[in-house]
């Protein structure tokens, strides 16, 4: 059924009046300087080449949790990420090769996908409800990481570049030392960075900590 007028102005101004209030959040690991810079140069070839818009936007980087949360819990969320991630110890992410999502997403492959994926489980775990900002918003905990080239691409996009990247040879590895939140609005734009948080392996034990609520 379609919006009238009315409606949608009435829908617009409360994503309006909402985006003061709530915020889209990204849990990532950022690959280090010499490994953002290459795929950083990817992703602005698939710009230019393949006219993908999407491809040149994010600094380089896998995405482990998506979530929505009141800006008020902010403190909150800080507050146990940073004990949470202490209980880390550093660890070498690998990538080799490309891989993608039929039709609409190409990224670089998590070779080392085991440590990434624990540490999601954990997360979700033990914060699963502090990432909820009601019982409505349900944070998504990535299952598969990767490192997006592009993203939204048309059929046509997908298929030409796929052809020409999905044998290419991409090789290489970096010590994870931290995990960086990022935050934007609902209604979508640049993100900004409100907390990094070091993986020291000297805190708590994942076990010893206590649920925020």
């Amino acid at each position: 059924m379609e919006l009238t007028i009315d409606e949608l102005q009435l829908h617009r101004l409360s994503l309006k009046k909402l985006s003061a209030i709530i915020y889209e959040y990204l849990l990532v690991i950022s690959l280090d300087k010499a490994g953002a810079a290459q795929v950083a140069e990817i992703k602005n070839f698939f710009k230019s080449s393949y006219r993908c818009g999407c491809a040149a936007g994010l600094i380089p980087h896998i995405t482990m949790v998506n979530f929505i949360q009141y800006e008020r819990n902010e403190k909150k969320v800080n507050f146990y990420l940073e004990r949470f991630s202490k209980s880390i110890n550093p660890f070498e992410i690998q990538l080799n090769g490309f891989g993608h999502f039929e039709s609409h997403t190409i990224y670089v492959n998590v070779g080392t996908k085991a440590p990434i994926v624990k540490i999601v489980k954990d997360i979700k775990i033990k914060f699963r409800e502090l990432l909820k900002p009601d019982k409505y918003g349900a944070p998504r905990f990535v299952t598969h990481p990767h490192v997006t080239v592009a993203r939204q691409m048309t059929q046509l996009q997908h298929d030409r570049a796929w052809k020409e990247w999905n044998e290419r040879q991409f090789d290489y590895t970096f010590k994870a030392h931290e995990m960086v939140l990022l935050k934007r609005k609902v209604t979508g734009g640049r993100c900004e960075i409100i907390g990094r948080y070091p993986f020291t392996g000297n805190g708590l034990s994942y076990e010893q900590l206590e649920l925020p609520f």
